[in-house]
């Protein structure tokens, strides 16, 4: 399994453009995320992007805006861009030991409030962002309050600030990439 999960890194790129001083395009970064959050080694969050939702672009000037400090949550007013990737859950853990795992990594990404308590799946949150999500590799469960889809490599889910989680629907990882867009009031 590691093999994968290695795989799926060496398939994050990012490249940003900006405009030169005579004002035409070109690339400013070409690489891997530098922002990472991945208490396994393998299942975690890797920053893309993260910026204002409104204005101009800041086509003329770089600035990496990905590798900022990684939290789970845009800026007031922006967005984020991430690459999750899961694992699929260990058996034989105990839900309570889960619970307590999962509710940890979300304090240490910063959305300590996301997290909630159910019984449905150890993994629920809810965020106040309007949610973008493709599946890039593998096959994922998205497990909510009432109902539960699998969802393959091409399929998007808009995911509107209602209560979640994501689980591996095999016995081998998934990458996913999420653009959270804030909502808060």
């Amino acid at each position: 399994m590691q093999t994968q999960i290695e795989n799926l890194k060496k398939s994050m790129r990012r490249i940003v453009t900006i405009n030169d001083e005579n004002g035409r395009s070109k690339i400013a970064l070409d690489g891997e995320p530098e922002s990472v959050f991945s208490p396994t080694g393998g299942q975690g969050l890797y920053n893309i992007w993260s910026d204002k939702s409104s204005g101009p672009p800041d086509r003329d000037e770089f600035v990496d805006r990905g590798k900022e400090v990684l939290k789970l949550l845009p800026p007031d007013g922006g967005f984020t861009a991430k690459w999750f990737i899961l694992e699929p859950p260990v058996d034989g853990l105990p839900a309570d030991q889960v619970r307590a795992m999962n509710k940890a990594m979300f304090g240490e990404v910063g959305a300590a409030d996301a997290y909630v308590v159910s019984e449905r799946d150890p993994g629920m949150h809810i965020t106040p962002t309007t949610d973008i999500i493709v599946v890039v590799n593998g096959r994922l469960r998205l497990i909510l309050d009432e109902d539960e889809a699998v969802l393959e490599a091409g399929s998007v889910v808009i995911q509107q600030g209602t209560s979640h989680a994501w689980v591996c629907a095999e016995n081998e990882p998934a990458m996913f990439v999420a653009i959270l867009v804030d909502r808060r009031e």
